[in-house]
């Protein structure tokens, strides 16, 4: 699928909205997707039935994943977020962990090989709240139910392995 095939269906899931029966997007492995496809997805979101999408594998950069990121919060359906097999980093890690505690539906996000570093670690540390005693994590972000971070560039020791929502396998050299 190209680039006008997928701002296509964005256009249609936006004009949809609530009303409409697409509940699960899988676009995953469209190489031809373009940051503005990720664009116009993040705006047709908010609006959306979609409960499941799948962006695996697509090359979305960091400046796309804020925009993704930013949409998170209005996006009252989506349950379950594909974003594995992306180069955005710590940077696009950033943009969702900012936006991770005011997306109360989000139940399972996928951000395996995504060459998150530390540095982006640190930041979902703090949006799960994982430093806080048990009690209060689970008042920071009770939603979340599992965080797949295999096959990135983070410590293995990092604070993060202490939540049992958290997948830190396979970790590659920083």
């Amino acid at each position: 699928m190209g680039k006008r095939g997928a701002e296509a269906i964005a256009a249609a899931i936006e004009t949809a909205g609530v009303a409409g029966a697409l509940q699960s997007l899988n676009l995953s492995a469209n190489q031809t997707l373009t940051a503005s496809c990720v664009r116009a997805l993040a705006k047709a979101l908010p609006s959306s039935n979609l409960v499941d999408l799948q962006l695996a594998g697509i090359n979305v950069s960091a400046h796309a994943c804020g925009v993704l990121a930013a949409s998170l919060p209005r996006a009252r359906r989506l349950r379950r977020l594909d974003l594995s097999m992306n180069p955005f980093g710590c940077e696009g890690a950033w943009g969702l962990a900012w936006a991770l505690p005011e997306c109360h539906e989000l139940v399972d996000l996928d951000l395996s090989s995504c060459e998150i570093g530390d540095d982006g670690a640190d930041e979902l540390l703090d949006a799960l709240g994982v430093a806080l005693s048990a009690a209060a994590c689970l008042a920071v972000c009770p939603h979340l139910a599992r965080l797949d971070l295999r096959g990135n560039k983070i410590d293995k020791g990092h604070a993060l392995a202490a939540d049992p929502r958290v997948s830190l396998e396979f970790q590659r050299p920083a």
